[in-house]
């Protein structure tokens, strides 16, 4: 189907393992330390166009994303909290 149809797919995945670390300051030195702080997000896009006619065409899109973090809200602070966003089609 030469010049009838034009596919695009593209993927991502990004994965970090990290260390966060948390200083605090006199005279609470010994509470110091960092704590595991992994990164995590996954992307795809795909797209699909088809001509119909010279002036028709159908298309089609799909998109999906995803990350997940664990991270505190301020720098001296040994609560960790995890923050994910929800799978979604666009």
């Amino acid at each position: 189907m030469k010049d009838k149809l034009f596919f695009f797919l593209d993927g991502e995945r990004t994965l970090q393992h990290l260390g966060a670390p948390v200083l605090e300051g006199e005279p609470f030195q010994a509470y110091s330390g960092t704590f595991p702080a992994p990164f995590k997000e996954e992307e795809l896009t795909g797209r699909a166009d088809y001509s119909l006619t010279k002036t028709a065409r159908m298309f089609y899109r799909y998109n999906y994303f995803q990350n997940k973090v664990y991270a505190t809200y301020f720098p001296s602070s040994f609560q960790v909290t995890k923050t994910r966003t929800t799978p979604g089609i666009v």
